[in-house]
């Protein structure tokens, strides 16, 4: 078989990459969604047992869109909020790439590090924060009222920090179909696989 490729044209292999949807795309790329995700910009008024039947029985992900406005984190964990308030909290750090080779040392040595010291050196550092939150910073976040009843309430396991300089990545990996995700500053790019 002889392929030509006239000028301007596509040639054989690239007309078929062309036809593949995503090829050389970062993952996700490779599909159209299943559904829209729903976006709620006044979790507020959402009742949990309208929460529940649409979301958490459903297992159907949500974006409460500017939720995070009420908190009192949203207003106080800046620069100098989290330093002047938390200054030697202790937290647990990460290499800021999964699977990098260099093991992460901060102010406290391997794998930890206090507030201070993390908040003054995040635009150099290669690490980010992964840990529990702290009970000291329990005021500054809230759990939504649709999320606050009963059954949802005592599902409440875990709560943790999550805080880089931007440009972290992690492997795929999966998480409980429960988890809640509160974005106080910046932005986060999700790729679900059902």
């Amino acid at each position: 078989a002889v392929c030509a490729a006239l000028p301007g044209s596509l040639g054989a292999n690239e007309a078929v990459a062309a036809e593949l949807v995503g090829h050389l795309k970062p993952f996700g790329y490779q599909r159209a969604a299943d559904y829209p995700i729903d976006e709620v910009t006044d979790p507020y008024s959402l009742t949990p047992t309208l929460f529940y039947s649409q979301y958490v029985e459903t297992r159907r992900p949500v974006v409460f869109r500017g939720a995070a406005k009420h908190f009192k984190a949203y207003e106080e964990w800046t620069k100098d909020g989290l330093t002047g308030k938390y200054p030697k909290l202790e937290l647990r750090i990460e290499p800021r790439k999964d699977g990098a080779a260099k093991h992460p040392v901060g102010a406290l040595g391997f794998g930890r590090d206090t507030m201070e010291h993390f908040v003054e050196s995040i635009e150099t550092s290669d690490n980010y924060v992964v840990s529990e939150l702290p009970s000291p910073m329990y005021g500054d976040v809230e759990l939504l009222p649709c999320m606050s009843c009963g059954t949802l309430l005592s599902k409440v396991s875990e709560v943790n920090l999550w805080m880089s300089g931007g440009g972290t990545r992690s492997r795929l990996h999966r998480d409980a179909f429960n988890a809640i995700n509160c974005q106080v500053r910046g932005t986060k790019d999700w790729i679900m696989v059902p």
